[in-house]
């Protein structure tokens, strides 16, 4: 075990540890041989892939309900932009070939719209994500129970982190069903 693990409840080596964990699991390494590797108890390395896995779960929750919607809404209102400027310039005297080619940015423009407002790709990966974290979930909580021990410490995390999961999921499939009620009446 190197040096810098000793004193376990420092947080820069608490952070180096679980920066290890992470990159020795990456190789593949099970939780067992982590622990050998780094002088620490194996359930001292689930623990911090637990904590690491329930972090990249924040961010990815994180980038879902932020990042996407405002990258989403900015990519709409440039092609409206466009739009508006390809249809301005059809006034005028242009050739017919010119024409021709403004009227084909211009109906691609319009595709692009419909493509971002329906066919959400995006969203479809990250509940598959979501999908995977719930099983995730599942699992660790069947594992506790049948252990006889009850989710503390850093497992609160994670059952927050399902109630988050599980309010996007709702959120999700509520506006699905507006915009298909809304594609109904159109």
């Amino acid at each position: 075990m190197s040096t810098s693990f000793h004193n376990k409840y420092d947080k820069t080596n608490i952070l180096l540890r679980r920066d290890e964990v992470k990159r020795l699991s990456d190789q593949g390494l099970t939780e067992r041989e982590i622990g050998e590797r780094l002088g620490i108890s194996q359930s001292c390395a689930c623990l911090d892939l637990q904590y690491l896995e329930c972090k990249a779960a924040e961010r990815m929750k994180e980038h879902i309900e932020k990042t996407i919607p405002s990258m989403h809404a900015m990519c709409q209102d440039g092609l409206r932009q466009v739009l508006k400027k390809a249809w301005a310039s059809t006034n005028g005297e242009l050739k017919p070939s010119e024409l021709t080619q403004r009227l084909g940015l211009i109906a691609e423009l319009y595709e692009k719209i419909y493509n971002l407002s329906t066919e959400r790709p995006t969203l479809k990966i990250a509940m598959e994500i979501v999908e995977r974290e719930k099983e995730r979930l599942r699992i660790l909580e069947q594992k506790y129970s049948e252990e006889g021990k009850e989710l503390t410490g850093e497992e609160i995390d994670t059952k927050e982190l399902q109630e988050s999961i599980d309010k996007l999921e709702e959120d999700t499939e509520s506006e699905e069903e507006e915009e298909e009620k809304e594609e109904i009446e159109a």
